[in-house]
């Protein structure tokens, strides 16, 4: 279990690694980050997407909040 916890962290390791020089590459005196930002970053879709994650995790936390004061206001009924 360990092993495979260590294998993932450093499998996941070298792809950021990998993918920290791949986009420091310089094409016309810019990183490739710097090329594809407009792309990859500042585009509608990506912006679509936060929105529905953001209201996502605002309505599953609204709920986990409801559930838990819901069950803490509960008396613990005693097993016999």
């Amino acid at each position: 279990m360990l092993g495979d916890v260590f294998r993932w962290t450093a499998r996941l390791s070298v792809q950021l690694v990998v993918w920290v020089f791949v986009l420091s590459i310089k094409i016309n005196g810019l990183t490739l980050f710097d090329h594809i930002h407009d792309v990859v970053v500042d585009n509608e879709v990506v912006e679509a997407a936060d929105k529905k994650i953001e209201d996502l995790w605002e309505k599953v936390y609204h709920s986990v909040s409801i559930a838990i004061d819901d069950r803490s206001e509960k008396p613990i009924e005693a097993e016999n």
